[in-house]
């Protein structure tokens, strides 16, 4: 997957590099990297949300997964999770609404092998 970083606003930045590093896509930078903002870099290398997308997945499991999809929630939002190596999950609470704050929330018990 490929991140073209560059002029997108922030907010989209940050959102499209969790999704890639939940689903465990290759990183690639399709931006100027010499001419890139400091804040289009901190968000390249941002080594936590990296850990996510290097981690092998429990079992050998690499993919995350959609566990709540946009249909269910009338389009307002997204809930991605990837249950890592150790046992523990990380999860993307995405809110595709352009103009509002949208409440999401993610029942931990819920996920599979709670």
């Amino acid at each position: 997957m490929c991140a073209y970083m560059q002029p997108k606003p922030s907010l989209i930045q940050h959102s499209l590099q969790a999704l890639w590093c939940i689903a465990g896509a290759p990183l690639l930078a399709g931006t100027d990297i010499v001419h890139a903002t400091p804040k289009t870099l901190s968000i390249l290398a941002n080594p936590e949300v990296t850990a996510v997308n290097q981690d092998l997945g429990y079992g050998g499991e690499v993919q995350g997964h959609i566990f709540v999809p946009a249909n269910e929630t009338g389009g307002a939002s997204e809930v991605w999770a990837k249950r890592l190596a150790d046992g523990t999950y990380a999860a993307v609470l995405l809110n595709l609404n352009d103009t509002a704050t949208v409440d999401i929330t993610l029942d931990w018990k819920a996920l599979p092998g709670e």
